[in-house]
């Protein structure tokens, strides 16, 4: 008797355990809508409630649910338990409905700054119309053009310390009708991180190698050279330099150095 009660015992634990499973899987009710406007009512068990189309009414009671509202403008309400809602951005949930996950809208990226802008500068070797009837291009940069200065004159100062020379090299063509000067030296400026602007009165260089021409250009013509000034070391990586005409013209227009 004992040989065999060795063996009824476990075949017993296996039928519980059967049971108890059977019992775990009955606490989930699935309810299913339609593809008309329902109004779809838990149970006080864990319930799967999916709406699908329409314009539902869903309302959870008690249980752990988990709630599919589906297509259409849906109106949810939890009730007790511990409820999930993957809802549509239309849907409305009530404050019950512990976690609602709803699909994450694609965010349009805002537009670049308009080229020409301190942000976004015309690059280096781009030819653009200033709106006087002058084009220019930077050719190219020196930002540490001290020895060069150094040793165009020797009258010249060095830099501050903490500063450096900074040429620039650029091309200037005249379009308009009749003849212009270009006076780079007066239009040209320059603005770095420190974002305190560069000029060449206030900031010169002294007397700089082959400086762009003041000749009088008429139409057709193109001057080429070079325009400095004596910046902080630390905008030497961020300057760029922009347009600041004398005569009256829609906006400053800026360029990258590098």
């Amino acid at each position: 008797m004992r040989w065999r009660g060795s063996y009824i015992t476990p075949i017993v634990g296996l039928v519980g355990l059967v049971v108890l499973a059977s019992a775990v899987a009955a606490t989930v009710a699935t309810i299913r809508g339609t593809a008309q406007a329902d109004i779809l009512r838990g149970t006080a068990r864990a319930d799967l409630i999916y709406g699908q189309g329409g314009n539902d009414r869903i309302f959870g009671y008690a249980g752990n649910d988990r709630i599919y509202p589906g297509l259409g403008t849906d109106t949810i309400a939890c009730g007790a338990g511990v409820d999930r809602v993957f809802a549509d951005a239309k849907d409305r949930t009530t404050r019950d409905c512990e976690i609602v996950t709803r699909p994450t809208r694609p965010t349009t990226p805002p537009p670049p700054p308009a080229v020409g802008t301190r942000d976004n500068p015309y690059p280096l070797g781009a030819s653009v119309a200033l709106g006087d009837g002058w084009k220019m291009k930077v050719v190219s940069s020196t930002p540490d053009a001290t020895a060069a200065v150094l040793a165009e004159n020797q009258f010249n100062d060095p830099p501050k310390s903490g500063e450096q020379f900074f040429i620039v090299r650029v091309t200037a063509t005249y379009e308009g009708s009749g003849s212009d000067t270009f006076d780079g030296s007066f239009r040209l400026r320059a603005v770095g991180a420190s974002a305190v602007g560069y000029s060449t009165f206030e900031n010169s260089c002294g007397v700089i190698p082959d400086e762009i021409s003041s000749a009088e250009v008429f139409s057709g013509g193109s001057i080429t050279g070079n325009e400095c000034w004596a910046i902080k070391s630390s905008d030497a990586s961020s300057l760029v330099l922009y347009d600041d005409p004398i005569a009256s013209v829609p906006k400053r227009l800026f360029f990258a150095l590098r």
